[in-house]
């Protein structure tokens, strides 16, 4: 579902899209951005190596790292580092760095694309990435990694209108919640609760659909009885799932 953090987080790019275009990329913000690919390279390097006395070498004393597993120590991390068996990982750059110089600290922000590979079988991972980097000496050192998932990406699909007139109607989620589904102009859309304007449902097949702006990343599937008869719909997300019960 939608989240007022990811109106928070919007905010946050906001300023930092202003300090970028105030300040024009020089000779050395360059150098600074060399240095923490450095960093991130070296680091990688050593974690696929399984490397833990080399990787120690990149990090602040009692840096932190944020995924979706939880939250580690320097300690933790290195103590479960040990080279992958079986498979074959890689990782690289899926997009430009983007980094804040703020003195002695700085922040590098990017998307990575994580790539195991099973005997010939594989899957691409992709995650936003933020480095937080402290100065010490001539060094940069990492404080802070948090990783954040990255939304699917659903290929198009092209779904008959007519199938949408069924989905139509209010959908309560018990006491707190009415949704509202609607059919507009051949599209989709629902108007769900806190909303001002409503959000088209894209399709992965004729019964489940998407929401772009989901920041959840969840699925919503039309659900119909032993007639054919809609009757609700259930969200399902990170593993978690919520049904609605269709009242009109």
């Amino acid at each position: 579902m939608k989240s007022q953090a990811c109106v928070l987080l919007a905010a946050l790019a906001a300023v930092g899209v202003g300090r970028a275009a105030e300040k024009p990329p020089t000779a050395a913000h360059a150098e600074l951005e060399s240095a923490l690919r450095k960093n991130i390279d070296g680091r990688i390097d050593a974690f696929l190596r399984g490397d833990s006395k080399d990787y120690r070498r990149f990090l602040l004393a009692g840096a932190v790292f944020v995924t979706a597993r939880g939250i580690d120590s320097d300690v933790e991390l290195l103590a479960s580092l040990k080279p992958s068996v079986g498979e074959r990982l890689g990782f690289e750059m899926a997009s430009g760095m983007r980094v804040e110089d703020y003195g002695t600290t700085a922040v590098a922000m990017y998307m990575q694309r994580q790539t195991h590979d099973y005997g010939g079988q594989h899957f691409d991972v992709e995650r936003g990435i933020v480095d937080t980097f402290v100065k010490q000496g001539d060094r940069w050192l990492l404080a802070t990694h948090a990783e954040l998932r990255a939304l699917t990406k659903h290929p198009p699909l092209t779904v008959d209108p007519a199938v949408y007139g069924s989905y139509v109607g209010e959908y309560t989620w018990g006491t707190c919640c009415v949704d509202k589904v609607t059919l507009e102009n051949g599209k989709l859309m629902g108007l769900l609760t806190g909303e001002d304007r409503p959000d088209e449902f894209k399709p992965v097949s004729d019964a489940a659909f998407y929401i772009d702006e989901d920041n959840d990343d969840g699925l919503t599937t039309f659900v119909k009885d032993a007639h054919g008869k809609v009757t609700g719909y259930v969200y399902e997300a990170n593993g978690h799932r919520i049904v609605a019960t269709k009242v009109h």
